[in-house]
């Protein structure tokens, strides 16, 4: 078409598209991944952690169980209330990183790569001013744990 018009879509161009549905699939996976990762590191790799395990066990319990139930029974719910629910997860995802980081060693956790891994998933699956946005969320909460040890506020 030369007359710059976009064309209609068309039932194939429909069907490339990934449900909203699916990617929260994706993203759940992640999360499973995430605390399968932070628990393993945790048990075979004591010296690494700055908590007990049990610690370690619970905060993770209770994120897999907040992320993993809370997305779903929204979805049931309300239709309409699922992105604003999508980003809330991300949010959350972005602080129990920040956790998992500072109680394994800070800014030279071995673990420091599944914020890399997070901000391109939500990228990949969301879209780039998402990505962007998970990212410059990732650096705050970076720089606040940061100087708040800086300060002595935080072991």
């Amino acid at each position: 078409m030369t007359d710059g018009s976009v064309p209609a879509p068309t039932r194939d161009r429909l069907s490339e598209l990934v449900s909203l549905g699916e990617r929260m699939g994706y993203l759940r996976t992640m999360r499973v991944g995430f605390a399968v990762i932070v628990l393993a590191v945790g048990a075979f790799a004591p010296d690494v952690r700055g908590v007990t395990l049990a610690a370690l066990s619970v905060i993770t319990g209770t994120y897999l169980l907040l992320l993993l139930a809370g997305p779903e029974l929204a979805r049931r719910l309300r239709r309409k209330d699922l992105l604003p629910v999508m980003g809330a997860t991300l949010l959350i995802d972005g602080l129990y990183l920040g956790w998992v980081m500072y109680a394994t060693g800070g800014a030279a956790s071995p673990l420091r790569f599944l914020v890399y891994l997070h901000i391109v998933a939500v990228t990949l699956l969301g879209s780039y001013r998402t990505g962007l946005k998970i990212a410059a969320w990732h650096s705050l909460l970076f720089f606040v744990v940061f100087y708040a040890q800086s300060a002595g506020l935080l072991a």
